[in-house]
């Protein structure tokens, strides 16, 4: 694919060519995630470069279910203290997003 930069020469720009399982690393599960399953709504953890619109294509490629919203959330860096030796360390930064499905469709995440 060519583009023009600032200066108009033409560049090439790298295509995105990964898949469904390069934006969406895994769902994330918790409580309050679950609770919103019955509103269709669903929770994913996904690489931090991921946008909204990639995100999707891979939920739509990945489990074929049409898709009316989605949100992303940063969740940043935390300092945690480690037990016993009184140091400090971080919980390293993650991406996660909110994904509504049109009415009537559903994922699986747990298997009942």
């Amino acid at each position: 694919m060519q583009a023009k930069n600032k200066d108009g020469a033409l560049s090439l720009q790298k295509e995105k060519s990964y898949g469904a399982y390069g934006v969406i690393v895994r769902p994330y599960l918790s409580e309050k995630a679950l609770r919103h399953k019955d509103q269709g709504k669903y929770v994913f953890e996904v690489f931090p470069g991921a946008t909204k619109q990639d995100i999707i294509h891979a939920l739509q490629e990945a489990y074929g279910v049409q898709i009316e919203k989605v949100n992303r959330i940063k969740v940043q860096n935390r300092k945690v203290r480690i037990r016993r030796t009184n140091q400090v360390g971080t919980k390293v930064r993650y991406d996660k997003c909110v994904v509504t499905l049109k009415k009537g469709q559903s994922i699986e995440i747990l298997p009942q």
